[in-house]
């Protein structure tokens, strides 16, 4: 059964962790060892919900939230948040929405996939990263840096951050979760 959204938890600048079926979400799963697949952010709470992210081909991109809500592709959902005051979520949706249609970098996920499999080879700054592109994590990770918060595992270049490290980061907490049986 799919789930309801849940309105009354939600407030800009959250982020939203997706696990979506597809050979990208797979790809992107099987590469950082994790649940999720992608991340987005809430940049509107009260109905109808707005996201924004970095989206596959499409880049940086205004979705509905119910996008999601009703995907059948999506087999999880995880509502995370911090303890943002009302001036920091604004100063991270004014970064988010000036950086509305950027392009996906898709040669990012070679390197990420170069940083787990061959960590050996790979420096901190990694060669494959491109300035002008971002893939979902790095996205909302630039955002939260705007405001002094610091999303990445110690060591990690913020173009290496993959959504299983925003999963698992101890600065934000879950607010809500869904999983499909």
């Amino acid at each position: 059964m799919r789930p309801e959204i849940p309105y009354q938890l939600l407030r800009p600048a959250q982020l939203l962790l997706v696990r979506r079926k597809g050979w990208l979400g797979w790809f992107i799963r099987r590469v950082t060892d994790s649940r999720v697949n992608h991340v987005t952010m809430i940049t509107r709470a009260d109905e109808p919900a707005l996201t924004i992210g970095s989206e596959d081909a499409r880049g940086v991109t205004i979705l509905p939230l119910q996008t999601f809500f009703e995907d059948d592709a999506v087999t999880g959902l995880v509502l995370m948040d911090d303890d943002l005051d009302d001036a920091q979520r604004q100063k991270v949706l004014a970064w988010a929405v000036t950086h509305h249609g950027d392009h996906y970098d898709f040669l990012q996920l070679v390197g990420i996939y170069a940083r787990h499999r061959l960590p050996w080879l790979t420096p901190d700054q990694m060669l494959l990263d491109s300035t002008d592109k971002m893939i979902c994590s790095e996205y909302v990770t630039r955002a939260r840096l705007e405001v002094g918060r610091d999303l990445r595992p110690e060591g990690v270049c913020t173009g290496m951050v993959d959504p299983g490290m925003i999963h698992a980061s101890l600065a934000l907490t879950v607010i809500w979760q869904w999983w499909a049986a």
